[in-house]
């Protein structure tokens, strides 16, 4: 009997570490001394217990699935594991539910963190035949429909947000905007059935306009407010996102407090989403990342979710499971974008996320003037297919990561493991440890 190579193990403080069944989904807490055995035991290809201690040791690591007989078992558990992720994917893939149309690039602000930057500048609003080449493409599927942009918004895009809302009455919709021009739409979103319009709100007046403005330099936030107060009278949901650094995280957080209590229907229709910036380096991220955590520790899923800090990523089984307690989900790929998500631009392209939008070399396709989908490493793209990732112990926490941090634009079949490295051994800790702690608090 050996142990299993899909094995991590996450230092705590006090010597103690956790013990992660990468093939299973269990996590133990152990002590120092059961640590070294352990560590000991990887080193052999048979494990031979010294004593009546280390018997016992052996007897509840079986139990938990951490020992093997040979490597081969180990090798026939992956693939079962993997054909059953295959069989549910490619299940998956045939099912085209939720589309994000992207209805324009322009946008009315110039913020400087925005990811768009880079896209190259275009007027172009998507059309009524770009709509209905859509719609007949999808017909009877789509359930879910994101509007996004640049800005999807705006004076310009009026009329085809009106014929979108027309041609789709009876889906769900989210909307992410910036929020200046709410109130001239608030008759149009009032027709349909609205999950929630994103908003980003960047702290108080003052820090908000100096990092969200108009093109021309003009402020926005009394616009947005005032935006947002009418949608919320009327009962449409709104989640206000706040792009966080170190400049304006506490401010964010005070902010928070604020809008809960002065915003009509705040209780019913409001909800928040405090995130890190793309731009800050990984030892603010992480301190920004600790900071939010310790506001939610404590709280169930849907306190945190509704009224706290939706920054985690949803692609951390490891995560998912210390911060709300769910079964940790083994991981075929990344997330979504993978299977079955498709976002369609106002130039004929298709991508895979709303990440992706504007970059011609993560396009799958094309869809006008007619549907052509091309040999694409994303849609393809997961732990079998990436060579690094067949053998690795993390494969099933990470999926491979995230393709678009990837430096060589040409092979996306590699692994991007950053993220999933900074989630196990700088974040996970941090959660266990505080959790721990305010339970024993609460004990007391």
């Amino acid at each position: 009997m050996k142990l299993i190579e899909h094995k991590i193990l996450i230092p705590l403080d006090d010597g103690k570490q956790l013990l992660v069944n990468s093939l299973n989904g269990l996590i133990d807490e152990i002590d120092k001394k059961t640590s070294n055995i352990i560590k000991r035991w990887s080193l052999v290809e048979e494990i031979i217990p010294c004593n009546e201690e280390e018997d016992k040791l052996l007897e509840e690591l079986l139990k938990r699935g951490y020992i093997v007989d040979d490597a081969l078992e180990e090798e026939k558990l992956m693939d079962n594991i993997l054909s059953k992720l295959k069989t549910s994917v490619d299940k998956s893939k045939k099912i085209k539910e939720n589309i994000t149309l992207v209805l324009t690039y322009s946008c009315n602000f110039r913020c400087p963190y925005c990811f768009e930057l880079d896209n190259p500048p275009s007027a172009k609003i998507m059309t009524k035949e770009m709509v209905n080449k859509i719609f007949s493409m999808l017909y009877g599927q789509v359930k879910r429909i994101h509007l996004f942009g640049g800005e999807p918004l705006l004076p310009k895009t009026y009329e085809i947000v009106q014929y979108v809302f027309q041609r789709w009455n009876e889906v769900e919709y989210q909307i992410t905007s910036n929020g200046y021009y709410l109130s001239e739409f608030i008759g149009l979103l009032k027709q349909v059935k609205i999950r929630c319009i994103t908003v980003t709100l960047d702290g108080s007046k003052k820090t908000h306009d100096s990092r969200r403005f108009l093109s021309n330099g003009l402020p926005t936030y009394d616009k947005i407010i005032n935006g947002v107060e009418k949608c919320l009278k009327n009962n449409i949901p709104i989640r206000i996102r706040m792009n966080v650094n170190k400049e304006n995280l506490e401010e964010c957080i005070e902010q928070k407090k604020i809008l809960m209590e002065t915003l009509p229907n705040a209780d019913q229709c409001l909800s928040f989403e405090i995130t890190p910036v793309f731009q800050v380096n990984e030892e603010e991220r992480v301190m920004l990342t600790k900071r939010l955590i310790s506001l939610d520790i404590g709280k169930n899923e849907q306190e945190m979710d509704i009224n706290n800090h939706a920054f985690l990523s949803e692609n951390s089984p490891l995560l998912k499971y210390l911060l709300y307690n769910r079964p940790m989900r083994p991981m075929y790929n990344y997330c979504y974008a993978h299977n079955n998500y498709l976002v369609f631009d106002p130039h004929g392209y298709i991508y895979p996320c709303i990440t992706a939008v504007g970059k011609k070399h993560y396009s799958v396709g094309t869809y006008f003037p007619k549907i052509e989908y091309q040999q694409n490493g994303i849609y393809s793209r997961n732990i079998e297919t990436i060579p690094e990732c067949r053998k690795c112990k993390y494969a099933l926490l990470c999926g491979g990561g995230c393709p678009l941090g990837i430096s060589d634009k040409n092979n996306l079949y590699k692994p991007n493991c950053f993220q999933t490295m900074q989630d196990i051994y700088a974040i996970a800790p941090y959660v266990y440890i505080k959790h721990n702690n305010e339970f024993l608090k609460g004990l007391n």
